[in-house]
């Protein structure tokens, strides 16, 4: 390459920058943003004649869930770092590098030619923002064309220690991009939804219920109260019922009463059940 090595790098680099601002483009336009649904139709046409609007919402538009658009973007902002590290490089790893990002370009348009069969049998539509980035990858191949002499010297350069920092430092922004990209399209995919949910009147989840406070209760007692008793009425005692007994003598012997069954009267005993062997005896209950 010369002493243009530099200045082939750096052109490359701008056309890969330029690919990534049209995939950006053409994500953000694939999830409905409306700034890039305007840019997009200005570019491709409006209603039917847009055949960006109908490559972006056929099958073929993902790869396993994820956007051919962000995939591209991954791709250009991948390269445009290496191709950056490979310009402030040494010079003798730049023709190596150089050579490997215009292998990365071919495979690339290998890609595009693909997916331009696709929308032409497939799709049968075109999307002119895609054909741009298709162009895109074509001029790129060709600027770092005469890096292909250099081929051969790739692996001399793997065994640099300058080769290796510049791959590393390369792989470590490469991961950082990817995590970009899909938190974009992450943030992307969520937009969208929530538009959807806006324009088809779908109702938001009501507020959380604010939990009435308990009301406050007295503290346990310490110990249980024994239901109170009533009072007993004292109980009214009969008298004892007294033995009818009493001392007969001869000379009175009517003085000797027996309580009656009822307890209340008295009658004296007959004389004819007294006893005549003795002067005294017990009286009797009447029957």
């Amino acid at each position: 390459m010369g002493d243009s090595a530099v200045k082939r790098l750096v052109a490359a680099l701008v056309i890969c920058v330029v690919g990534a601002a049209v995939s950006g483009l053409l994500l953000m336009q694939h999830h409905g943003e409306a700034g890039a649904v305007s840019a997009v139709n200005q570019a491709c046409g409006d209603g039917q004649t847009s055949g960006c609007e109908e490559v972006a919402r056929s099958s073929w538009s993902r790869i396993a869930g994820m956007p051919l658009a962000a995939i591209g973007l991954f791709f250009y902002l991948s390269l445009a770092i290496f191709l950056l590290l490979a310009a402030l490089g040494p010079a003798e790893s730049r023709a190596p590098l150089a050579a490997l990002a215009m292998i990365a370009l071919a495979l690339a348009l290998a890609i595009d030619l693909g997916l331009l069969a696709l929308q032409a049998f497939a799709i049968k539509a075109f999307c002119k923002l895609c054909l741009a980035t298709y162009a895109l990858n074509a001029a790129g191949l060709a600027v770092l064309w005469p890096a292909r002499r250099a081929v051969g010297e790739l692996a001399t350069a793997a065994r640099r220690a300058e080769g290796r920092l510049v791959v590393a430092a390369w792989a470590v922004a490469t991961l950082a991009v990817a995590g970009g990209v899909v938190g974009a399209e992450a943030a992307l995919a969520t937009r969208e939804t929530e538009r959807a949910a806006n324009l088809l009147g779908a109702p938001t989840a009501p507020a959380p219920a604010v939990p009435a406070t308990p009301a406050p209760t007295a503290p346990p007692a310490s110990a249980t109260p024994s239901p109170r008793r009533s009072p007993r009425r004292p109980r009214r005692r009969r008298p004892p019922a007294r033995r009818a007994s009493c001392s007969i003598t001869r000379t009175r012997p009517s003085a000797c009463r027996t309580p009656s069954t009822s307890l209340k009267s008295w009658r004296p005993i007959s004389p004819r059940k007294r006893r005549r062997s003795s002067t005294r005896r017990r009286c009797r209950p009447s029957t």
